[in-house]
């Protein structure tokens, strides 16, 4: 797939694509899911942790743009995020 057609290509078509889809958490419960991406020639990651109830409904989310050492430092500050979120909850 060309540059340009990664362009065009929309959020939903890319889920579809992938065959992402979220599952509620149990009534009563919330549910954060995370999402993590990382650039080894800038050493720079990005975090995204959303907190959604057993509706679906948004209850907060969080986005930063990190400096790590690799992926797995992305990875462990996206749990520490979700735990942050968890807690102020």
């Amino acid at each position: 797939m060309g540059t340009q057609e990664l362009r065009k290509e929309t959020v939903s078509t890319r889920k579809e694509r992938r065959g992402a889809t979220w599952n509620p958490p149990p009534f009563g419960w919330t549910k954060i899911n995370v999402d993590t991406s990382y650039s080894l020639s800038s050493s720079r990651g990005a975090v995204t942790a959303v907190c959604r109830d057993n509706n679906g409904k948004l209850l907060t989310a969080s986005m930063s743009n990190q400096i790590c050492s690799s992926p797995l430092a992305v990875e462990v500050i996206a749990v520490r995020e979700a735990v942050i979120l968890a807690r102020n909850l």
